[in-house]
Order: structure tokens, then C-alpha cells, then sequence
């Protein structure tokens, strides 16, 4: 997973950044059988991250009905370019968002990760003076999301 290793070693560069980082695994290809397997999980071993497998796809599906619900939102636009399944998509949220319903708009987000990795650094570089956090949903398939 390039996004996963490509994340890390941002990561790694901003140690001081204030952020929790969030990385839901879903399954998104016929490969994905299951979750993801203990070597793939240590392709992102910050402490700031905690990990998540979303077998039925929850977080994209509601990412997906708030994007629907506000057409002007940011999540609207990335439903534009990625489509029904948010995967390979990182998000930057204000610090205190509620994930109420629907799911809150992101300050920024990127897809796919590996090839904006220039923009997550700027966006993780600030967090060192800001108190935002940084939010990831990436496909592929540690802990399930409840029902």
C-alpha cells in the first residue's frame, strides 16, 4: 500500500503535529478478503493512529449520504472525483468536529493520498502551530467499525 507507507514517513517528518489520525480499511477490490493482515497494519505504526476495518463500508457509505445531502459541501466534491466508495482518501477536520449526522465537511481532503503527499505534508506541517486533526480512510482492509 504506497498511501499507508507514503503516510508513515509523513507522519515520521511532522512528529510535533498536533493530529489524531484515523485509518479505516474497507474492503474496495476482490483481493480484499478480509482485514488487514499484522504486516500491512505495521505499514502505519504512529502513535498517533489508530486503526479500523470496515467490512460493510459505513464510513463510505455515510461519507457518501453527506455528500448527497449538501451538493456545495467539500464532501460533495470528493464524491465528484472518487465516486460512491471513499478509499484512498485522506481528510483534515477543525479540531472539536462532531461526527454527528450527517458526517462534517473536511477542511481539506485529498485523493488519491500517494499523489498528494506535497499538500498532507503542508497540511500536517501546520498542524505543529494549529490544533486541527487529520483524519485518513484508505481501501484495504484493525478494529471494525460498530454497526
Amino acid at each position: 500500500m504506497r498511501g499507508a507507507s507514503a503516510l508513515q514517513e509523513t507522519l515520521a517528518d511532522h512528529p510535533g503535529a498536533k493530529a489524531r489520525v484515523l485509518v479505516v480499511w474497507e474492503p474496495v477490490i476482490v483481493t480484499d478478503l478480509g482485514p488487514p493482515t499484522s504486516g500491512l497494519l505495521s505499514e502505519i505504526s504512529d502513535g498517533r493512529a489508530v486503526q479500523f476495518w470496515d467490512p460493510r463500508q459505513a464510513l463510505s457509505d455515510e461519507l457518501g449520504r453527506a455528500a448527497e445531502a449538501d451538493s456545495s459541501s467539500s464532501l460533495a466534491a470528493a464524491a465528484r472525483e472518487i465516486g460512491t466508495c471513499f478509499w484512498d482518501y485522506i481528510a483534515f477536520y477543525p479540531p472539536g468536529v462532531r461526527w454527528d449526522q450527517p458526517a462534517p465537511s473536511p477542511r481539506s481532503w485529498y485523493y488519491p493520498v500517494v499523489e498528494h503527499m506535497t499538500e498532507v505534508r503542508a497540511d500536517l506541517a501546520a498542524l505543529g502551530t494549529a490544533d486541527q486533526h487529520g483524519a485518513i480512510t484508505n481501501g484495504g482492509t484493525d478494529g471494525e467499525i460498530p454497526d
